[in-house]
């Protein structure tokens, strides 16, 4: 948490995923407050991470246009 809140510090509209073997529901919480797009629980199939950073990319490009008046 502590380098997420440094990043966000450093590169606030960086997109972000997380992969945790510990999420408590608290945890998810506390990260979910730095703005992350996703949260995956170990292990993760590797394809299914590929192919949601597409997805991801575009909901904070989405968000960028939107926050642009675009």
């Amino acid at each position: 948490l502590g380098t997420l809140a440094a990043l966000r510090e450093f590169a606030p509209e960086l997109p972000v995923a997380i992969v945790s073997g510990t999420l408590s529901p608290e945890l998810r919480g506390r990260y979910e407050s730095h703005r992350i797009e996703a949260i995956y629980d170990k292990p993760v199939d590797p394809r299914k991470l590929r192919d949601q950073i597409p997805a991801i990319l575009e909901g904070r490009k989405r968000k960028a246009l939107e926050a642009a008046g675009g």
